[in-house]
């Protein structure tokens, strides 16, 4: 199975070989690294977590999963639906 991850904006789009989901970003509260090459994703307050591994992700092209968690985390800094940083909690819910 492979992924594709792609910086929408307010939300990060996931996609893997039939399946697309957007995920706001002002629900992410952590993204980490586990196992030295699964990408963890935790939603705040949702009680969901996503696991992507490494080497099961087609984009974006980075050089290790240590880049691939660094460019996500540049991802939801970069937040343009509220005035919030990683893990922030303004603007209006949005159906995911």
């Amino acid at each position: 199975m492979s992924y594709e991850l792609t910086n929408n904006g307010a939300s990060i789009k996931i996609v893997n070989e039939s399946l697309a989901k957007l995920v706001m970003k002002h629900h992410i509260s952590e993204v980490s690294l586990i196992r030295q090459n699964i990408i963890k994703i935790t939603r705040a307050n949702l009680l969901e977590t996503i696991y992507l591994p490494y080497a099961e992700v087609e984009l974006p092209v980075t050089l290790s999963a240590v880049a691939l968690r660094d460019q996500v985390n540049t991802w939801i800094t970069d937040c343009v639906c509220c005035d919030c940083a990683a893990g922030g909690g303004g603007g209006e819910e949005e159906i995911v």
